[in-house]
């Protein structure tokens, strides 16, 4: 039996590399440097807890990697103008359709309200704000909050938004206390502005309950087929996305060096985030 994935090999790698530091660490045994097999008691474990998933690699089907640089329709790629006007897109809605969901194309407003602010934060002249985003649309609203921190600098500096999925580092604690799960203070000695949000403000972290309190209800077609409507880690990115609006409305912000990091899942939606926008 033979199964097409049609993945791009770069998106494809980089979909194993998050998926596989993302399995429960107890899932391999180590039996020596070069050799591991599987637990079958913690496969059978996750099997029965999530029967909807495959965790047993026995039963992964052959499966042939079609070659990126050929069109859905059997034309050949080959040069950059196909590959942006053609391939691309192509892979990007295979990767909506079948992987991350489909982004609504609902009208909102978005408005930034400055809620505090840190001069001279670091003892270094930088400036850290905590910034609350609100989206308006049809007639609800949904708001999350981002801090946003920039160098002193007599030029345009990159930008640095990261999507945190563990917990909120409100203002204070960004300048106050040392977090290395987000190093505001050594991006900024560094030359770079940076930001931060929390992924549950945008779309809570919940399978069961967490669709109605984010964004994805307030900017879903109701009769939108639940197959295919965007998913938290597409939510997320979007959000990295809103982030980037604001930054990129900010003088000292080169619009040409931006970039979007995560870790974990976190990670997954960097990769969708700057798949998505290109301007990461």
């Amino acid at each position: 039996m033979k199964t097409e994935y049609p993945l791009h090999p770069i998106l494809a790698l980089a979909t194993f590399a998050t998926t596989f530091f993302t399995l429960p660490s107890l899932s391999f045994a180590q039996t020596s440097m070069d050799e591991w097999t599987p637990r079958s008691e913690v496969i059978e474990a996750w099997s029965q807890k999530r029967a909807e998933h495959n965790f047993d690699e026995a039963r992964v089907p052959d499966y042939t990697l079609p070659n990126p640089l050929v069109s859905k329709s059997g034309k050949p790629i080959s040069n950059a103008r196909d590959w942006t006007t053609k391939r691309r897109p192509e892979l990007l809605q295979l990767f909506r359709e079948n992987v991350y969901g489909i982004r609504p194309s609902t009208d909102y407003e978005i408005a930034y309200e400055e809620i505090g602010r840190r001069e001279n934060a670091f003892g270094i002249a930088a400036t850290a704000r905590q910034i609350r985003a609100t989206i308006q649309a049809r007639g609800k609203s949904l708001s999350f909050d981002f801090v946003f921190a920039t160098p002193r600098s007599n030029t345009r500096v990159p930008v640095v938004v990261q999507i945190n999925n563990r917990y909120f580092i409100p203002l204070d604690k960004a300048v106050d206390e040392f977090k290395p799960f987000w190093p505001v203070e050594k991006l900024l000695r560094r030359g770079y502005a940076t930001a931060s949000f929390h992924t549950s403000h945008v779309d809570p972290d919940d399978k069961r309950n967490g669709y109605e309190a984010g964004i994805r209800a307030l900017l879903d077609d109701p009769d939108s087929d639940p197959e295919t409507r965007w998913k938290s880690l597409s939510a997320w990115g979007w959000a990295a996305s809103r982030v980037l609006d604001f930054a990129l409305q900010q003088t000292e912000i080169d619009s040409k060096r931006t970039a979007v990091v995560g870790h974990s899942r976190g990670g997954k939606a960097a990769l969708w985030a700057g798949a998505e926008d290109e301007r990461f």
